[in-house]
């Protein structure tokens, strides 16, 4: 579910309400389009008084072209509230500017209680997941597609295409959103036996 710092009283109802509800496992954060710095004290506001109480992880839209949320404010958002688990989407550059930006913001900030969705097209050909790998390792990166706006076959086809070891696919594809998100670990497999964790 989706909340916004600037409206903490509708925020905190429907964050009550996602506790509850098994098919919510966690608070969306979109700066860029709620038009609010990461930083702000709205924002601190909001993780003290309503999604860390509610224990529930933080996904949100991170990039090189949001002045209000690049990976290096958002490292520093998650440093100050080190019990809550946070995920910046598009593998922390989003679509444009530098493409090493996130590996620079973690040698920086290493968060232990920070992972990022490969979700964006930076993904694919130019070696930024390799390189967040490196130095951030593989426990570090989520399977995502940043769907509905990509189709998400091709982020499964780059995902084995990827010249990593099966291991770390096995990180990526599923294992790591077992510890960045609490809930799905309660989630009863598929027909097979394998878990299935989409990270949109």
């Amino acid at each position: 579910m989706v909340a916004h710092p600037q409206h903490r009283p509708s925020s905190a109802r429907w964050v009550a309400e996602a506790r509850s509800n098994p098919k919510i496992v966690g608070v969306k954060l979109h700066p860029a389009l709620g038009n609010y710095d990461i930083l702000s004290p709205d924002v601190f506001r909001l993780l003290e008084d309503v999604v860390g109480p509610a224990g529930l992880p933080v996904i949100s839209h991170v990039g090189n072209d949001s002045p209000n949320v690049p990976i290096g404010r958002f490292l520093e958002l998650a440093q100050r509230f080190p019990a809550i688990h946070f995920i910046a989407a598009h593998l922390g550059i989003g679509v444009l500017g530098p493409s090493d930006a996130a590996v620079n913001a973690w040698r920086n900030r290493p968060c232990p209680n920070v992972w990022f969705d490969m979700g964006t097209l930076r993904a694919f050909c130019t070696g930024a997941v390799e390189r967040l790998i490196e130095v951030a390792g593989s426990d570090r990166i989520l399977f995502g597609t940043d769907a509905p706006l990509y189709l998400p076959a091709p982020f499964a086809s780059l995902l084995e295409a990827l010249p990593i070891s099966d291991q770390n696919k096995g990180n990526i594809a599923y294992r790591n959103a077992l510890a960045a998100i609490p809930a799905l670990a309660g989630r009863p497999a598929g027909s097979d036996g394998e878990l299935r964790v989409c990270s949109c």
